[in-house]
């Protein structure tokens, strides 16, 4: 359960970054649309696939973090000469 609060946590966190992220750059005006175009660098496609990289890479870990502790007490209790 913990694991699935910080993974919605970092979630929240990751989305509102992404928005402040992706409304990077000089913005075009279209005069046949009411919403601007937002005129980016090449560089910027890098940045995305990394922001992208790096929202795997963080619920991986928390996920592969709460496996290790299930795996860990399991192994302590089993070996505890309790059961």
């Amino acid at each position: 359960m913990i694991a699935y609060v910080l993974s919605m946590i970092f979630m929240v966190y990751w989305v509102i970054t992404a928005i402040y992220l992706f409304s990077v750059g000089k913005p075009k005006f279209n005069y046949e649309s009411f919403i601007a175009d937002i005129e980016r660098t090449p560089e910027f496609e890098y940045l995305g696939w990394y922001f992208l990289f790096g929202l795997f890479w963080s619920i991986a870990f928390i996920i592969c973090t709460q496996q290790f502790m299930i795996g860990a007490l399991s192994c302590m209790w089993y070996y505890s000469g309790q059961g």
